[in-house]
């Protein structure tokens, strides 16, 4: 392949499959990681490809096949539209490759499913790029969850707002949930019913609901929403999660981790300074190098995405003509059976 050079050492060589904006975040992002450098980029648009090759001295083809065949590639990066996931990761598992995939994993779980089952199968990584499982303040969130700070937890209520971007023809849920849904499957492992929500179709021409909120009921007993839109002009990020005791709000917008009880000012807790798509692309090398399981590994691409169906068909299921202003759906769909494997 002309374009592409080889690695040497134990240095884990990357190729990343799409050189938009988020393809050249990703770019930027791994020049600070240990063990890994990216070897080579691949997009279809050719000025794309060559304009971020040149920019970080690497090599690049338009020709996806190229980056699967070239046996210096050690690992892929999928940053490419929705659509193109499954076939791609497919194809670059069955070369022997490991595999980063961006979220949405896959738009069906019967495709996640069988890129999770691929990757045993390969004996190769396969992770999807769930981006809020490597902020920096998760790990305090999970240490005070896990003592009594707040007390039983009873309720949480995420909420994912701001104006459209770039979307893919996949519409809001689509796009914006999977952050929360993965946040909530490691702190809940069963997967939850799906009970209901609301949708609201707004004048902008994309695709599905433009404010979709569902409410999930997990085993424990812990209710969820999950509220995502693309109606406000401002963004919001925001995590809270309601105990007996007291509150724990996320707010990833201001970078602010806070916990209120008693009725008292809430008070601010600190965690490092780092970035997140960083600390993710850190945690896939060391994952490919130590040959264990990441944390959003093929089993919880394959149930946020379960997730992530079932919404869409509950909302699916109204009828054309609902399918305007604001509507209220529910629907009851236990998955706790399909969870403990993660089939």
């Amino acid at each position: 392949m002309s374009h592409l050079v080889g690695s040497t050492g134990t240095m884990i060589h990357l190729a990343l499959v799409g050189c938009g904006r988020w393809g050249r975040n990703i770019a930027r992002s791994l020049e600070g990681v240990r063990g890994g450098r990216l070897a080579a980029c691949c997009d279809s648009v050719i000025d794309r490809a060559r304009a971020l090759a040149e920019a970080r001295k690497i090599s690049w083809t338009p020709h996806f096949e190229e980056i699967v065949e070239d046996p210096t590639i050690d690992a892929v990066v999928i940053a490419t539209p929705p659509a193109t996931h499954p076939l791609q990761a497919g194809v670059a598992l069955l070369s022997g490759k490991h595999v980063l995939v961006e979220k949405p994993f896959a738009l069906s779980t019967r495709e996640a499913r069988r890129l999770h089952r691929l990757a045993a199968s390969a004996g190769r990584i396969v992770m999807a790029g769930h981006l809020l499982r490597y902020h920096p303040a998760m790990a305090v969130l999970h240490d005070l969850l896990g003592g009594s700070e707040i007390g039983r937890i009873v309720r949480v209520a995420s909420e994912r707002h701001g104006p459209p971007k770039s979307e893919h023809g996949i519409g809001v849920w689509w796009t914006l949930a999977p952050h929360d849904l993965s946040l909530l499957l490691s702190l809940f492992p069963a997967l939850p019913e799906i009970v209901g929500g609301s949708a609201r179709w707004g004048e902008i021409p994309l695709a599905g609901p433009h404010h979709l909120r569902a409410r999930l009921h997990f085993p424990e007993g812990i209710e969820a929403t999950v509220d995502v839109s693309w109606l406000s002009p401002h963004k919001r990020r925001a995590v809270r999660i309601i105990g007996e005791g007291g509150t724990i709000e996320f707010d990833d917008g201001a970078d602010r981790l806070s916990v209120a009880r008693g009725g008292r000012a809430p008070w601010i807790l600190e965690f490092p300074q780092a970035r997140p798509l960083q600390r993710e692309l850190q945690h896939f090398i060391d994952a490919i190098a130590e040959g264990i399981p990441p944390r959003s590994d093929g089993r919880e691409a394959v149930r946020v995405t379960h997730l992530l169906e079932g919404v869409e068909r509950a909302v699916g299921a109204l009828r054309p003509e609902m399918r305007q202003g604001s509507r209220e759906w529910e629907r009851s769909a236990e998955f706790s059976g399909f969870a403990a494997g993660g089939r």
